[in-house]
């Protein structure tokens, strides 16, 4: 016998839902078992407590509305795919549904069992496949992270015999062992000289994947871009002048101060001039370029040598990539330009490359915001979750007093709702959490807390500690814990120096 399609309508209306019931005992193709739940508190405990293929919601039930009721059932039904139901044909609301992941979006007078069918399969395939794709993803993700920490293993343990090799050879040179003939020295300086390169090289891969990691420290502050450039210029024009390469500057007459790691930037600036002045010919030039405008700066460095291939020009970012490579060119492993776009990324900016083609010169350009101050002192985020209403009011008075944005939840449903929506793109920075909840225990909140953000401190409050609940929260990391009941000033204690740390990492990372 075929497999019953599980499907749960969660509808409060008791004529839709014979009605829908009547639809789906007309399939013939497939047999469904349908349950109903008359409400969304109802739905949730049932989906708590199976599994179903599919699930039928209405966008108007008496307990939740319906970008609420779709963010609760989401975050318990785990990759089942959702229609929702509406008795109104509205393109907006239809609109925000799909786009928080919603398989369909039905008008109830349309839906015939045709149809119905034809829809079930389609959304219980679609999100199958979409599962599959996202575990894919995810194993990609991990298998990287991989490659990463590895590379910066080994790394590391390069850096001990090349500093061994440097000191000695510093050691010779220095006549520490004795007078040296002219062969050996020779031989010294060559060794010093390639172990100092291979340094360099590590040092390029220990800093790319910090960088890509986000392990990188950033010191923000406010400086003159237009000092910064016309420095690395004066510092390259040796190399330059070296080459008979001409080196051009068109610069602003007055300072323009932003907000920005001055080493990194500095950094991306050298890199793009060494890297024009690598690959232009004797007799060449390369010129400088800084300007401003209402949304940034923007800083190009320009050349006439050896350009690069049009169709190269979307992946000479790429690690490891090295284009335009000949005898003439400094060995290297291709890392610099990777480097540069992901420090111009922390910073909120943009960089490319542009080129008419071999043997045409090229111009890589980035930009950098002048707002970014703003960006990066943001508020601290705090999603406080507890399901005594004066509790949440304590706790929100005590967040707003440590000026922080505050998101409430009343169960553990709504708060992985509002993690799951909050993403990486504006994260939770601190979570306030009960044990005790409703739908969801305290421990899911804390699991995909720590899924969605592992950057995210934790707070754990409770009446009635449980040591086996305690424990198993401690598997996704380290928390603070606050016993109820408390006053103003414990919790205040409790949370200040938690806030404090997430301003120094905002600020750090560039958050």
């Amino acid at each position: 016998m075929e497999h019953a399609i599980r499907v749960l309508l969660i509808e409060d209306n008791a004529k839709d839902a014979q009605g829908m019931k009547k639809i789906l005992s007309e399939i013939k193709t497939t047999p469904f078992k349908l349950e109903i739940a008359k409400n969304l508190s109802a739905g949730l405990e049932m989906l708590a407590k199976s599994r179903m293929d599919a699930i039928l919601l209405d966008n108007s039930l008496p307990d939740g509305n319906g970008l609420d009721s779709l963010t609760k059932v989401q975050a318990i039904a785990n990759n089942v795919p959702i229609i929702v139901l509406s008795d109104k044909d509205d393109a907006t609301s239809e609109s925000e549904v799909i786009s928080l992941g919603a398989q369909d979006f039905l008008l109830k007078k349309k839906v015939n069992a045709k149809a119905m069918a034809r829809i079930l399969h389609y959304a219980i395939e679609r999100q199958r496949i979409r599962t599959t794709l996202e575990n894919a993803v995810t194993k990609l993700q991990e298998l990287n992270q991989l490659k990463s920490d590895f590379i910066s293993s080994v790394s590391h343990e390069l850096h001990t015999p090349l500093t061994v090799i440097m000191v000695a050879s510093n050691n010779f040179i220095d006549g520490i062992f004795g007078d040296l003939t002219d062969i050996q020295k020779t031989w010294i300086e060559r060794i010093k000289s390639n172990a100092l390169r291979l340094t360099n090289l590590i040092n390029d891969i220990l800093d790319l994947a910090k960088l890509e990691a986000g392990r990188v420290k950033l010191n923000w502050k406010k400086f003159d871009i237009v000092r910064l450039v016309l420095e690395q210029v004066e510092d390259v024009a040796a190399l330059a002048s070296a080459r008979k390469i001409s080196l051009a500057k068109e610069l602003p007459k007055e300072p323009i101060e932003i907000y920005a790691a001055e080493s990194r930037i500095e950094q991306v600036i050298i890199n793009l001039l060494t890297n024009s002045i690598k690959y232009t010919p004797e007799g060449g030039h390369v010129r400088v370029k800084l300007s401003k405008d209402d949304d940034g700066v923007r800083i190009e460095v320009s050349d006439d040598g050896i350009g690069v291939d049009p169709t190269k020009l979307d992946v000479i970012f790429e690690r490891f990539l090295q284009l335009g490579k000949d005898k003439t060119t400094t060995p290297g492993i291709g890392l610099g330009l990777a480097i540069c776009k992901e420090i111009v990324g922390l910073h909120q900016g943009r960089i490319w490359a542009e080129s008419e083609g071999v043997g045409r010169g090229s111009r890589f350009t980035f930009t950098l915001p002048l707002d970014l101050q703003t960006k990066t002192l943001r508020k601290p985020t705090v999603l406080a979750v507890d399901n005594d209403a004066s509790i949440l009011e304590l706790l929100g008075i005590v967040l707003k007093d440590l000026k922080c944005d505050v998101i409430e939840a009343r169960d553990g449903a709504e708060a992985i709702g509002h993690l799951v929506s909050s993403g990486k793109h504006s994260p939770i920075d601190l979570l306030v959490v009960d044990m005790m909840l409703p739908v969801r225990s305290g421990v899911e909140v804390i699991k995909e807390a720590k899924r969605v953000n592992p950057e995210t401190a934790i707070i754990v409050i409770t009446g009635f500690p449980d040591n086996e609940m305690l424990n198993e929260a401690m598997q996704y990391g380290n928390f603070t814990l606050v016993r109820k009941p408390f006053k103003f000033d414990e919790i205040k204690k409790a949370i200040s120096p938690i806030l404090a740390s997430l301003d120094v990492q905002n600020n750090a990372n560039g958050r």
